[in-house]
């Protein structure tokens, strides 16, 4: 649970900031060039190489959607903990999002990789078999959608 709230507290700060911007005319989190601006603002702050940094700078489009599931996976992190079959999927995306902070800004999160992989990937929570379908009625919001357009068979 200590590990999640960090990343939903993360999610939780990039979505009120986001807000925030828009209620001043600033653009936000949800903004197509939000990961863009972001990464041309601080590669020269941090003084590092980052392999795709130009990609995202120059094709925002591209990257805006993976910007977006990050922020919702981020700020829903702690729902993984009540629902263990969504362990694996948040732990990939959690490695997943690591790997492209290093990968488009420099900065390195190898001990952080290391523990989402000891915590959630052989969690022993985790249901032993785990379909599509349930992940996608356990997914918060989305769950719920689905619930009601298309009650869960069992």
């Amino acid at each position: 649970a200590m590990s999640l709230i960090i990343y939903t507290m993360a999610g939780v700060w990039k979505i009120a900031t986001a807000i925030w911007q828009m209620q001043h005319g600033e653009m936000g989190g949800f903004s197509p060039y939000a990961l863009s601006y972001q990464v041309a603002n601080w590669i020269p702050q941090l003084q590092t190489e980052a392999p795709l940094a130009s990609f995202v700078i120059n094709y925002p489009y591209v990257v805006w959607p993976a910007y977006l599931i990050v922020q919702y996976l981020q700020i829903t992190a702690i729902w993984a903990m009540v629902r263990p079959s969504l362990q694996k999927l948040y732990a990939a995306e959690l490695i997943l999002f690591h790997m492209g902070t290093y990968l488009i800004m420099g900065i390195s999160f190898h001990t952080f990789i290391i523990l989402v992989i000891a915590l959630f990937f052989r969690s022993p929570f985790m249901p032993e078999k785990t379909s599509w379908q349930d992940i996608a009625y356990d997914l918060p919001g989305f769950g719920q959608l689905l619930s009601y357009l298309r009650p869960r068979t069992r």
